[in-house]
Parts: C-alpha cells; sequence; structure tokens
C-alpha cells in the first residue's frame, strides 16, 4: 500500500526539521555546540528543497527505472557530502 514508505519519509522530514530547534534547546543547557544551529537548519532546508526540485524534474518513472544503480550511487555520495558538510564545523 506504500503506507511504510511515506510514514519513514513523514519521520524523516519531520526529526530533520526539528533538530535546529533541539540544538538550539540543547546549546542553552551546555553551550558546548561548535556549529549554528540555524545554519544547520537552512542547510536541511536546502538539502530538501533541492531533493524536492529534483524529484519534480524527473517523472519520468521509465527513465528512474532504467538509472536506478546510477541514482542509488548518487544518493549516498550526496547524502555523504551533506553529512560532512554539516560536521565540518564541529
Amino acid at each position: 500500500m506504500g503506507l511504510d514508505v511515506a510514514f519513514s519519509l513523514v519521520t524523516l522530514i519531520i526529526t530533520n526539521a526539528i533538530s535546529p530547534v533541539t540544538s538550539h534547546l540543547s546549546d542553552l543547557f551546555l553551550s558546548s555546540l561548535r556549529f549554528s544551529p540555524t545554519k544547520l537548519g537552512i542547510q536541511l532546508f536546502l538539502f530538501f528543497a533541492t531533493s524536492r526540485a529534483i524529484a519534480c524534474a524527473i517523472r519520468d518513472t521509465e527513465w528512474i527505472d532504467r538509472q536506478k544503480d546510477a541514482l542509488d550511487g548518487l544518493d549516498v555520495i550526496a547524502v555523504f557530502i551533506f553529512a560532512w558538510k554539516a560536521c565540518r564545523a564541529m
């Protein structure tokens, strides 16, 4: 039915959306953050906005089926680059 995939996606987006808020809260109590929670929020927003734009641009499912292996590799590289940039300031 696809509900499992939708639930996973909604959970991912919600947890990423509240992570800058929780970062601000932990900064209040710990005062040891080495990165800006606002910058983290902006990076997460840009990551999801870019993903959404790309998804809207390539809606052709036949093309996606033909390019599945390449897209899986690009997905892993994109997440690695995001994690590297997010952790670079730490």
